[in-house]
């Protein structure tokens, strides 16, 4: 930095061209900054000058760094040329620039030639920043276990952002080549100045009451002072007592600001943010009909192996029992013939026993005992079993086998 105010030198008066209209001098826009560029490289005390500022929006093009170098009151856009001969330093680094200021004539802007840099320490802003992140880690903020999950499968998505910028226009159209019926509604906020955060915040408590499935936060790009609202502890705070989950999308890939860390869930740009929170109706519709494809054919494959185990079982059911029925009928058979014979046997043996006792029978009565000799003698009408019941002139009937005769006792003998 300049340790005293300096005085600009006086240089010889320029001679511009005149043209004489109602007694004015009318100059060219080329005449003017040319004039301009003029009393910069005329000035000595501005040649070789130390600035020290805050590093903002650094970009790199080829060899050459682009970036703005700022105070709390005002800031200055810088060139640094071949930047891999000097210090390379990062946002929000406190630095101090050595280099001269350059009209540019043609496009009617100031920039800062840097010729070399050097760290002054950390900026202001990046401490408030990282005093504000320690505050709010310590008080939970950032716990990864108190974070609500994304749904996978969102009906009803609300885009906190400007509705004017670049940003809600890529979400939409990234969310309409995915799913063409999820319900998209934005809720209109500033994205950066002085009143921004607050915006957002107030925002913020309003729509976690609406019942959406999931909130998006979203902000293109742009420097460390364009995103502060996202750097606020009142977005902070905000996004932290939601009990919608949040996604935050802000800046580009390479910002990390507090509210993503607030929030349930950090995408590196707002497309991404979309593309994570719209599922892909048309990939579901192809999921859930190749699943019951699956499962149809699960099922019929199922379904046929189970009929084709069911007629192996009948099939060997009814083997079996054909082989019982076979085996049980040789049984049968055989115990039939067994039978047969038995009782043909016994049939025989029965029939010669009743042969015999009919010989028996025929020899043991009256005709048998008449054939072998044996006479019937009768009283009075009356069979005589015995001699004792005969006596000397009684008059008997005897009869044989071939007739009967009429007799009288003579005798009788007793044993």
């Amino acid at each position: 930095m300049l340790g005293k105010p300096f005085v600009y030198k006086r240089f010889p008066p320029y001679k511009f061209k005149k043209r004489l209209i109602l007694e004015e001098i009318i100059v060219s826009v080329h005449e003017l900054n040319d004039v301009i560029n003029r009393i910069f490289k005329s000035e000595e005390m501005l040649h070789g000058v130390c600035v020290a500022g805050e590093i903002s929006g650094i970009s790199v093009s080829g060899p050459h760094a682009y970036f703005t170098l700022k105070d709390e009151l005002a800031q200055l856009n810088c060139c640094c040329f071949s930047y891999k001969k000097t210090y390379f330093p990062k946002n929000g680094e406190a630095v101090i620039a050595r280099g001269s200021p350059d009209y540019w004539v043609k496009g009617g802007r100031l920039s800062f030639n840097v010729d070399s840099i050097r760290p002054s320490g950390e900026g202001l802003l990046y401490r408030r920043i990282e005093e504000l992140k320690a505050k709010l880690k310590a008080a939970g903020v950032f716990d990864e276990d108190k974070k609500i999950p994304v749904p996978q499968f969102a009906d009803n998505i609300c885009v906190v952002t400007s509705k004017t910028g670049a940003v809600i226009r890529d979400i939409v159209k990234t969310v309409r080549k995915k799913n063409k019926s999820l319900n998209i509604t934005v809720c209109d906020v500033r994205v950066q100045g002085e009143r921004a955060a607050e915006d957002i915040a107030r925002a913020l408590k309003n729509v976690d009451k609406a019942g959406f499935d999931v909130v998006i936060i979203a902000r293109g790009g742009g420097s460390l002072e364009d995103l502060m609202p996202f750097y606020s502890e009142e977005v902070a705070l905000a996004v932290y007592a939601m009990k919608t989950p949040v996604i935050s999308a802000v800046g580009h890939e390479t910002d990390f600001s507090i509210c993503d860390m607030a929030a349930d869930l950090r995408m590196p740009t707002p497309t991404a943010a979309a593309e994570y929170a719209a599922f892909d109706e048309d990939a579901l519709k192809a999921e859930i009909l190749s699943g019951l494809l699956r499962a149809k054919r699960l099922i019929r494959n199922n379904f046929e192996y189970k009929r084709s185990r069911l007629i192996s079982a009948v099939r060997a059911v009814v083997a079996a029992a054909n082989a019982g029925v076979s085996e049980r009928l040789a049984y049968l058979k055989s115990l039939n013939f067994r039978m047969s014979s038995a009782a043909a046997a016994v049939l025989a043996k029965k029939k010669g026993d009743a042969e015999r006792a009919l010989v028996a029978l025929e020899k043991a009565g009256p005709i048998g005992r008449l054939k072998s000799g044996y006479f019937k003698l009768e009283k009075d009408g009356e069979t005589v079993p015995e001699i004792a019941g005969l006596k000397l002139g009684d008059d008997v009937k005897i009869y044989g086998i071939d007739g009967a005769a009429r007799a009288s006792v003579t005798d009788v003998f007793l044993n």
